[in-house]
């Protein structure tokens, strides 16, 4: 970062009250002031200012003996010869911005540069003498710097041309500059006073109106007329209007001498040894201000900049006033405050009763003076129509009538009174800490949380317009209406439950303020929260006060801030997304920022619209007239940009190379009003959907923006939330890495197209191939079933249609031979033995198509039935390790995995040339394992192309949604493994690792 950033923290060399005491206490509202003293320990290059200047883009300048200091209202960046090599010599004297918004920096030694857009440029002037300093910079019409110096050098200068002058080629008489940084020539002879401004030259004389030729100084201000000092008094020329301010307007010419200048809004400051403000014919002394030289400025915003060797002192107003001790309080701590019918003022004290202001005097009201007091510790104050003063403290209350004071008895609850009112119907409410006091002709009633308040404690009551009563207690708000309370808390969208104060505004809604939870608004049955979050200062709300312009003054225990109440509206109606509150506090000339609330009323609208309000050091007074609306927008300017934390320049935009991820963008508002209270958003053209709220934040991060054009805009909104709404902008290009490129991205869609069409094809012939192996597959079932079918109807020719045609001849012979028992008996012997030759084949061909055991004893039963018949007449050792799996499986799995055995045991009878084989059925919480094994010659696995036994397994088990596995290579036998999941387990396809390592195990 080049140069030095400091935020500015207001160092005040003097309160509002030391500083006015000083003066003497009597000054007029207009002329109390604050101010703040600046130094190389807040950021400033040097101590010694030598010439300040605002440029049209808001920044004020500060020309130093150690450099060059750009503040912002929040932090300065400091330009000398470490960061800067073009400034030759650091004692700086001049400053001048020309008509194309350059600034021009005259120093010592001849220095003259040029800063524009960012960049510093050093110029020689020609035949400028050695050692002589550059003191001022001005510019004619015909676009010449006009350069003035302190040993009477005067140059008329352009790029490329200068000529040099003495100013007595131009002034008669006796030459005058008022030090080094002066802002003008003139000289006095006999013949008259003679100026030389801006490359202007103009004579006055006794003839024109002057009074006197005994001039003392002379100085014109921004406005261009001229100010004279003489010993026959102020002299102001106009227009070439000439106008002598005496003794008879009020002036006193002894006390006027030395230096002076003319503020904007008509003010004059003179000085010499001290400073004086003359304002209104008046002359005002500030003391205070001694010491501090005579270089004074004031910018656009109308704050003054006085300049000296010892520093920089910022100059306000004290817009707010206080009255406390020295206005005739006995204590400083009010916490409630009146203004009676007849214009008397009343101060509620927490330990020194009750001071009421009447004609210019105050009388205290005590407990020690007056035994109607209960006690001198102040909880509320209150005027009923009949003009009497209700009077309430922690140890109860009194009334105070026609003079004098007397004490109210009532009920115990009566003796820590908050909060009193008198409603339409003549009914006294009080809030006390245990419960809500009503008093009528019926005498007292008290009313708890159990008749529906949110709590006991009562701080505020109101009587809305509508004729209903608000309370504010401890946890919530209530409504009385119809003989019954109607309590809000937050659980139905109350800010907070500890309720402050209550205000109804004039369009009928009800304000409902918070301890340290915000603000709500009620409005036809709707609740609209405010907090911080929103925009407001402060989640503190103890007192509402409504100037005149319809802003909301709110006081809380860090201050006082204002707020607009049609802003407020606009939020709640969802026209806006956030509010703007404005932060008044000591630089503003409060003694305390520490408000007091929780007592009503803490704070009071006076007649004369004045507003005050109670707090740790007696009463804090805002005159809303005195703070008007800052209508000047703030600059905005984009100050640094750093790429993977490095500073980067981006004077002709930005572009960010691959792998540049990281942006960071420093903005700032320029004000000098409130300059911690700018707000900024921002967003990234086509990046951001919508503009970033940043709040007070000044840097604006951006991480892995893809590759594009955006524009990055950066608004900023003063202290009263007037926007700039044009801004900044940023030209930002990130690059893509290579393989982002168009040509890149050509190459790979290229590639890819290429790669896809081979993919494609090789799909295509896969699919091809598949079809082929599904539709040979097909043909081998057809013939298979075909060749069952034979094998069934061979079957039923040869053996079961054979042995029911032997039963019909046998039963044909048996009627022929009726008469011969013996033969009969003979021939239903035959019958006999061949129907159960026939019954075993028909139950034989039924075992073959699907055994009835796998319904009824399962799977492991039926494949050992199946081991058992065919392992007598194999010759194979068969073994078996068959767990009961009954109820595992679905049917159809049942009867696939039976087939697979029938097929296995098949092809180990028919082609395995095995001497024994072993077949295992297993199980775990997932899956039925079928594993069939034999040692006999086996087989390569390439080299089998075609093997319908072996292709009608693989098809069964994918259709079960199983694993096949099968292991064979020659002369090593051969393992099938046959996975199905349980249909009680969890069904997972594939299994895992895990799973499967542990089924391969199943051997």
């Amino acid at each position: 970062m080049n140069g030095t950033g400091l935020r500015i923290r207001s160092l005040a060399l003097l309160s509002a009250f030391i500083l006015l005491t000083a003066i003497g206490g009597n000054l007029p509202a207009s002329a109390q002031i604050e101010f703040d003293h600046l130094t190389v320990d807040q950021g400033l290059p040097q101590n010694n200012i030598n010439a300040i200047l605002q440029t049209r883009d808001g920044y004020i300048w500060f020309a130093t003996n150690g450099g060059l200091g750009r503040f912002d209202g929040a932090k300065f960046r400091i330009f000398n010869r470490g960061n800067t090599p073009q400034m030759m010599h650091t004692r700086l004297y001049a400053l001048y911005e020309d008509r194309e918004g350059a600034l021009w920096i005259g120093g010592g030694d001849g220095l003259l540069m040029r800063y524009r857009r960012g960049s510093f440029e050093s110029f020689s002037i020609r035949d400028w003498p050695d050692e002589t300093d550059v003191t001022r910079i001005s510019e004619d019409a015909d676009g010449y710097l006009w350069l003035t110096a302190d040993r009477s050098v005067i140059a008329r200068w352009r790029a490329g041309e200068s000529k040099l002058y003495s100013p007595k080629d131009f002034l008669p008489g006796r030459i005058t500059v008022s030090d080094v940084r002066s802002q003008h020539w003139w000289s006095v002879d006999d013949n008259g006073v003679h100026l030389l401004i801006n490359g202007r030259f103009q004579t006055w004389t006794l003839e024109d109106g002057l009074p006197t030729l005994k001039i003392v100084s002379v100085q014109p201000d921004h406005t261009g007329t001229i100010w004279m000092i003489s010993e026959a008094g102020l002299i102001r020329i106009t227009d070439g209007d000439l106008k002598v301010i005496t003794e008879e307007d009020g002036m006193r010419p002894k006390a006027i001498h030395g230096h002076y200048w003319g503020a904007r809004r008509g003010d004059i400051w003179i000085t010499n040894d001290s400073w004086r403000l003359l304002r209104g014919g008046r002359l005002t002394e500030f003391p205070a201000l001694a010491g501090f030289g005579a270089t004074l400025y004031e910018d656009r915003e109308g704050t003054l900049w006085l300049g000296a060797v010892n520093g920089l002192a910022r100059i306000r107003e004290s817009r707010i006033s206080n009255f406390g001790l020295r206005d005739g309080l006995r204590s400083n701590l009010i916490y409630s405050i009146m203004e009676d019918r007849t214009g008397d003022i009343w101060f509620g004290s927490w330990g020194g009763g009750v001071f009421r202001r009447h004609n210019g005097t105050i009388i205290q009201y005590q407990s020690g003076t007056h035994p109607a007091m209960a006690s001198g510790r102040v909880t509320s104050l209150y005027e009923d129509r009949a003009g009497r003063i209700w009077i309430a403290t922690d140890g109860g209350v009194s009334r105070f009538e026609n003079g004098t004071v007397e004490r109210i008895y009532g009920p115990p609850e009566l003796g820590e009174t908050w909060a009193i009112w008198e409603d339409g119907a003549g009914n006294f409410w009080f809030g006390t800490t245990t419960g809500l006091l009503r008093y009528n002709a019926g005498g007292w009633r008290l009313y708890t949380n159990k008749d529906g308040l949110p709590h006991d404690r009562i701080n505020a009551i109101i009587e809305t317009r509508d004729g209903a009563l608000w309370f504010g207690a401890e946890e919530g708000a209530a409504i009385w209406r119809d003989g019954r309370f109607t309590a809000y808390t937050p659980a139905y969208g109350l800010a907070s439950g500890q309720i402050r104060c209550l205000y109804e505004d004039s369009d009928g809604a009800l304000w409902i303020g918070s301890y340290d939870g915000g603000l709500t608004r009620f409005k036809d049955g709707r609740l609209t929260r405010f907090t911080t979050k929103e925009g407001l200062y402060d989640n503190g709300v103890f007192r509402i006060l409504e100037d005149d312009r319809g802003y909301f003054w709110i006081s809380c225990n860090r201050g006082i801030y204002r707020v607009s109440r049609a802003l407020l509206n606009d939020f709640a109606e969802g026209r806006v997304r956030s509010v703007t509150s404005t932060y008044f506090g000591r630089q503003d000339g409060m003694l305390s920022v520490e408000c007091n609330g929780g007592r009503q009323p803490s704070g009071w609208k006076m007649r004369d619209g004045r507003l005050w309000f109670p707090t740790m050091a007696g009463a804090a007074i805002i005159d809303p007239a005195k703070f008007p609306i800052n209508t000047l927008p703030p600059g905005v300017e984009i100050e640094e940009c750093q790429v993977n934390q490095g500073d980067v320049d981006f004077s002709n935009g930005l572009t960010l190379e691959p792998g540049q991820d990281y942006l960071e963008i420093d903005y700032t508002g320029i004000s000098f009003i409130k300059n911690e209270q700018i707000r900024f958003r921002y967003r990234l053209h086509g990046w951001d959907k919508d503009w970033v709220e940043a709040g007070g934040r000044r840097t604006a991060y951006y991480n892995h923006v893809a590759p594009g054009e955006y524009t990055f805009t950066v608004l900023a909104a003063n202290s009263d939330g007037v926007w700039n709404t044009e801004g900044r902008s940023l030209r930002i290009v990130v690059k893509p890495p290579f393989w982002r490129t168009w040509w890149f991205l050509t190459l790979i869609c290229l590639g890819g197209g290429m790669l896809g069409a081979g993919a494609y094809s090789r799909r295509i012939m896969r699919i091809r191939k598949r079809q082929m192996e599904q539709d040979a597959f097909s043909r081998q079932l057809i013939e298979s079933q075909e060749h069952e079918r034979a094998r069934f109807a061979s079957e039923l020719h040869d053996g079961l249609n054979q042995n029911l045609l032997v039963i019909k001849n046998r039963t044909l012979m048996g009627e022929q031979a009726a008469g011969d028992p013996d033969a009969v008996r003979m021939q239903f012997a035959e019958i006999r033995e061949t129907a159960t030759q026939a019954l075993a084949e028909s139950r034989g061909i039924a075992y073959d198509l699907r055994p009835e055991r796998l319904d009824s004893e399962g799977l492991s039963a039926t494949i050992a039935t199946m081991i058992d018949r065919v392992s007598a007449s194999s010759g194979i050792s068969f073994s078996t390790d068959l767990a009961d799996v009954r109820d595992m499986l679905a049917p159809e799995a049942v009867s696939s995995l039976y087939r697979i055995s029938q097929e296995c045991v098949n092809n180990i009878i028919h082609h395995s040339e095995a001497s024994s084989a072993h077949i295992r059925v297993a199980c775990d919480e997932r899956a039925v394992y079928l594993t069939v094994a034999d040692n006999g010659r086996g087989f390569d696995p390439r080299a089998v192309t075609h093997s319908f036994g072996l292709t009608g397994i693989a098809k069964r088990v994918h259709l079960l949604g199983g694993e096949l596995s099968i292991d064979a290579a020659p002369e090593s036998g051969v393992t099938i493994r046959i996975a199905v999941n349980r249909i009680d387990g969890v069904a997972r396809q594939p299994h895992t690792k895990k799973d499967r390592k542990k089924w391969l195990k199943l051997k």
